[in-house]
């Protein structure tokens, strides 16, 4: 009977071990809890049988019995580590889980990116890269995990990708440039980014690199700058152009001026010739003395002086510059220069010339034979409509003033002719126009002297009556 007991109690504690055994590897810590139950109850009932037994037996039971609670203790302590650990390891696969969510979501962004991303380790070995750079290669991404631009590139374009890498390795700078690059067998341009990646420690373990394709971009730049070289060359050309027209224009403007300047000429040399034949009549009758020689050898001069300045004068009008000179200038000391030509021409002309220049004007920085060419035009074509208007009375109005409200001086050129009509003003200042009778003018004068004026950051217009002469008023900028 005690044998059995015993068997009975030994058989029962070793059947509750490897139930609590397997219910610990299975996590199935419920399952424990109702085997120790029905452990106690199987005890519980081997006590209740034998408790008419021998003391000894019941000693052996009631051992038992405190082995078991000892055991029921251990088990609990056990139970309660086994459901600590149990939520630490559903913790680690629910970070697990978002971090693999994480990469994945990483992925698809990277993947999605419209540029090529790759990150190559210290010795220029792809270890990662997006789906954008493996297509450039036609390969997969793990084909590319691995291996060199050697399997990839040209050896040429391989070695330079090595250099570029020693370079940022050994430097730790990133870098920024347009290189070449072959994408699918394609010859590209594209913008390149490289920058070297540090661990914790801060050592460089790789670089990043990311590039994206500028090949159109650079395409449109070289067109724009062929066409820009183009514009470039065309301006130079309209301004050679221009020049070679505002160089025609003062040729013709010299040729309106021929009777003005023969006029100017003659006057000097008409006293220089009274002067020494005076001279010439004292010496033959010896009475020309010293004192009268110093008297008239410098009006001689004099008038020489004027001759050189007439000259000097027409030589500068008619020279071809390349650009402007501009110094600050009276407007009334410019029109007086142009006038000293013509007013003989407009006396012979019969025309009346009406001068109202303002005192004390500011002056105007201007390149005064290019002004004086403008001014020169206008005059010229005055006198052309007063002397083609049919009326006897022929008038010109020249005046000057000075608009405070706009900073400008002005010089104004009105005449008595037939004026403008509305289309006629419409194409005034439009090249080759012309109002004029075939062969009496190149239709130059008055674009050439928009442009001049404009040039000067002034401008000029039209404001007179159809019928009543045409007015003509230039704005110049003054200088304060």
């Amino acid at each position: 009977m005690k044998l059995r007991t015993q068997l009975i109690v030994l058989v029962s504690l070793l059947i509750f071990m490897i139930l609590c055994s397997v219910f610990l590897i299975k996590s199935q810590s419920w399952l424990l809890v109702i085997a120790g139950v029905v452990m106690g109850m199987v005890i519980s009932l081997i006590i209740s049988k034998f408790k008419n037994d021998d003391p000894e037996v019941l000693a052996q039971i009631a051992k038992g019995r405190t082995e078991f609670g000892k055991l029921s203790q251990t088990l609990k302590a056990s139970l309660t580590e086994n459901e600590d650990l149990m939520k630490e390891v559903a913790a680690r696969k629910e970070r697990e889980e978002l971090i693999r969510k994480s990469e994945i979501k990483f992925r698809h962004l990277l993947d999605s990116l419209p540029v090529r991303v790759f990150y190559k380790d210290k010795n220029s070995v792809f270890s990662a890269c997006n789906k954008a750079f493996a297509q450039d290669l036609n390969a997969s991404i793990t084909d590319i995990i691995g291996k060199t631009d050697y399997d990839f590139c040209l050896k040429e374009l391989a070695d330079k990708y090595r250099a570029d890498d020693k370079r940022i390795l050994e430097s730790g700078k990133v870098q920024e440039l347009e290189e070449r690059y072959i994408a699918d067998g394609k010859d590209m341009i594209v913008q390149t980014i490289k920058t070297p990646v540090r661990n914790e420690e801060g050592e460089i373990t790789g670089i990043l690199v990311i590039l994206w394709d500028i090949t159109e971009r650079k395409q449109a730049e070289d067109a724009l700058q062929t066409m820009h070289k183009a514009l470039e060359d065309a301006h130079k050309q309209l301004k050679e152009s221009m020049a070679q027209l505002v160089q025609a224009e003062k040729l013709t403007a010299l040729g309106e001026l021929t009777s003005g300047i023969a006029h100017e000429l003659n006057q000097p040399l008409n006293v220089t010739k009274i002067i020494c034949q005076g001279i010439l009549r004292d010496i033959q009758k010896g009475r020309y003395s010293e004192t009268e020689a110093k008297t008239d050898l410098p009006q001689i001069v004099l008038q020489m002086d004027k001759l050189a300045a007439i000259i000097t004068h027409m030589r500068i009008f008619t020279r071809q510059t390349d650009g402007m000179l501009q110094e600050k200038q009276d407007i009334n000391g410019i029109l007086n220069n142009v006038l000293k030509f013509l007013r003989q021409q407009y006396k012979d002309h019969n025309v009346h010339v009406i001068e109202n220049f303002a005192v004390g004007l500011p002056l105007v920085k201007v390149d005064s034979i290019r002004i004086e060419q403008v001014c020169l035009n206008l005059l010229t074509n005055a006198r052309y409509s007063v002397e083609n208007s049919g009326k006897v009375a022929r008038k010109i109005e020249i005046k000057t003033y000075y608009d405070d409200r706009q900073n400008m001086v002005i010089f104004e050129v009105a005449d008595n002719g037939t004026g403008l009509n509305a289309e006629q003003r419409n194409k005034l200042f439009q090249p080759f126009f012309t109002t004029k009778a075939p062969g009496s003018g190149t239709g130059l004068g008055l674009s050439v002297s928009k442009k001049i004026i404009e040039e000067h950051n002034g401008r000029i217009e039209e404001c007179g009556q159809e019928g009543e002469g045409a007015v003509f008023r230039v704005f110049l900028p003054a200088v304060q």
